[in-house]
């Protein structure tokens, strides 16, 4: 059974054979976001009292991250603010759970700079810092496979190499690095697409298109000059330990979600265990396979 989402709305959909297996494969390996998928020919059901989608044998097609522009159509149109897919994990009774995003609900790995650095396990640590500066130039964006994977430019094409075949329809998402400090040190972190989104309080498409309306407009920053508005901000990261590889930004961490919203801050900073576990809600949304 795969339970699959978009804008709060839910649809079940029953899978069996080969499609089980594809399924299993596609939630194994995907990273930042939920596998997009296309179902053709399905049999429609409803069971008590929902409507139930089911493939059949010899003539329902699946198709995952499919290379079409209706799937980055598709991508662009989510809301930022929605909870987001981090991992997948099998669980104990063979399931595979498509793990979101819980808001900062785990408030033990809650960590300062100087701890963030000094620490050497890997895992999703929670920090209260202030932004120092933007450290992009024109590089404030990137293109995107379908499945999330960046994308490598060649002379007249993308390529994936997660999926290992020619991309026609990329996507468009952040790339935002910046410097944060708080009372113990200072680091660079980098936002991904999302966290950037909710960060900015602006999806990137609509930062591109305002761009487009102003063509004519030179700025003095090589990036939109409202991203200086967060500059002096107090902001919670949810910082992935594990260091980003690709050059040049060996050493800085992966922002995977955060808030400037100064209540939550400062439950972060005064009591960050005790009182932030009763005001900030959980949120976790299972793609599960049996």
């Amino acid at each position: 059974m795969l339970n699959t989402s978009y804008c709060s709305s839910y649809l079940t959909c029953n899978l069996f054979g080969d499609f089980l297996t594809k399924m299993r494969l596609a939630l194994m390996n995907a990273v930042s976001q939920p596998p997009i998928i296309l179902l053709q020919s399905v049999k429609i059901k409803i069971y008590e009292g929902k409507i139930v989608v089911q493939n059949v044998i010899d003539c329902t097609k699946i198709m995952i991250n499919l290379d079409i522009p209706e799937a980055v159509c598709f991508i662009t149109r989510l809301d930022p603010s929605e909870s987001y897919f981090i991992d997948s994990i099998t669980l104990g009774n063979g399931f595979i759970v498509a793990d979101v995003d819980d808001d900062f609900v785990n408030l033990s790995m809650n960590r300062n700079i100087k701890e963030l650095r000094e620490n050497d396990a890997d895992g999703f640590f929670n920090v209260v810092a202030k932004i120092k500066s933007i450290c992009n130039n024109f590089d404030w964006w990137y293109y995107s496979c379908v499945c999330g994977y960046p994308l490598e430019l060649f002379r007249s094409h993308f390529s994936c190499s997660e999926c290992g075949r020619k991309i026609k329809n990329a996507v468009k998402k952040y790339k935002i690095l910046v410097d944060v400090e708080d009372a113990t040190g200072s680091a660079r972190f980098v936002l991904y697409d999302r966290p950037a989104a909710l960060l900015f309080r602006k999806k990137l498409i609509e930062v591109l298109r305002d761009l487009d309306a102003e063509h004519s407009v030179v700025y003095a920053t090589p990036y939109p000059p409202f991203f200086d508005d967060v500059i002096g901000k107090e902001v919670v990261f949810k910082v992935d330990r594990k260091k980003v590889r690709n050059r040049p930004n060996i050493g800085t961490f992966k922002v995977v979600n955060c808030s400037d919203d100064h209540v939550i801050v400062n439950k972060f900073k005064t009591d960050p265990v005790s009182s932030v576990s009763s005001s900030i809600p959980y949120f976790y949304f299972g793609l599960c396979l049996p």
